[in-house]
């Protein structure tokens, strides 16, 4: 799962696409500087053009021309001919910009995939049987766990804009009109309920996410050797083929990270 794919999943979901446009001004052989219609464009795909007569100048930016790209602005280096046409073409956002939006998809990560990770076996070099922890993100995320990160990630932008409406309050004037401004602010916390109860749910029936229930201690360990007692998928009697190991997920929290050997013996096996 690609991260520009997360990113146009939400704008779906909140109702944010990308918005084409063109900005058409005149100018006056003085004027450098503009306002476009739109405010946070994609740098993608942004151009501008100057036709003067029956010339045709396309310009470079930060060579010809600087954007303000969360603004809107558009600042010329050389004020353009009296009388010359300056063309702009983009797209933009509504909302939020995909940088925005990432900060969002980053924290919703972090808390469905916490404290998670693929343990693998594996053959070193030497012949032996190696274990790999990788953690988990939205590369390797089951397909199966997309709508929960999605939904996740969605109550963090609307919780955003309910702070943006927090402040808003109502309006009544002595004419008799009333603008029931924190109507907004209401509707946002109720949708951000609805989706927080939806997360919840899906997770306490696959047993994942933020919510899920975490197993610290269950499997058998071994009196003589300390280590973990292996567990096979259950055969028919009659099943002669290779027993095949099982790798059940083992929650760990306050693991040393640091990579240090422990020491075999008092004085050995450390650095």
């Amino acid at each position: 799962m690609e991260l520009q794919y997360l990113l146009n999943r939400i704008r779906t979901e909140i109702g944010d696409p990308v918005q084409e446009f063109r900005d058409i001004q005149q100018g006056d052989g003085a004027t450098t500087w503009f306002d476009l219609s739109k405010n946070r464009i994609d740098p993608n795909g942004f151009t501008v053009t100057i036709v003067s007569g029956a010339t045709t100048t396309d310009l470079v930016l930060n060579t010809d021309y600087t954007v303000q790209w969360q603004l809107g602005q558009l600042t010329l280096l050389v004020p353009p001919p009296v009388d010359s046409i300056i063309i702009v073409t983009g797209s933009a956002w509504g909302m939020f910009t995909d940088w925005e939006l990432t900060e969002y998809v980053r924290d919703a990560v972090n808390l469905h995939c916490h404290n998670r990770t693929i343990r693998e076996r594996y053959w070193d070099h030497n012949g032996f049987i190696g274990y790999r922890e990788t953690p988990v993100n939205f590369l390797n995320l089951p397909a199966i766990e997309e709508p929960m990160l999605l939904t996740l990630a969605t109550m963090n932008v609307f919780y955003s804009l309910a702070n943006d409406a927090v402040t808003d309050t109502d309006i009544q004037t002595a004419e008799g009109t009333n603008l029931n401004r924190a109507q907004r602010y209401r509707q946002l916390m109720e949708h951000i309920q609805m989706l927080d109860g939806k997360y919840r749910d899906w997770c306490a029936q696959l047993n994942i996410g933020f919510f899920r229930w975490e197993v610290l201690e269950l499997r058998r360990v071994s009196k003589t050797t300390n280590r973990l007692v292996p567990i096979y998928v259950d055969r028919e009697y009659d099943d002669h083929s290779y027993p095949t190991r099982q790798l059940p997920p083992i929650d760990k929290r306050y693991e040393d990270n640091s990579g240090i050997p422990s020491q075999i013996f008092l004085g050995m096996g450390g650095p």
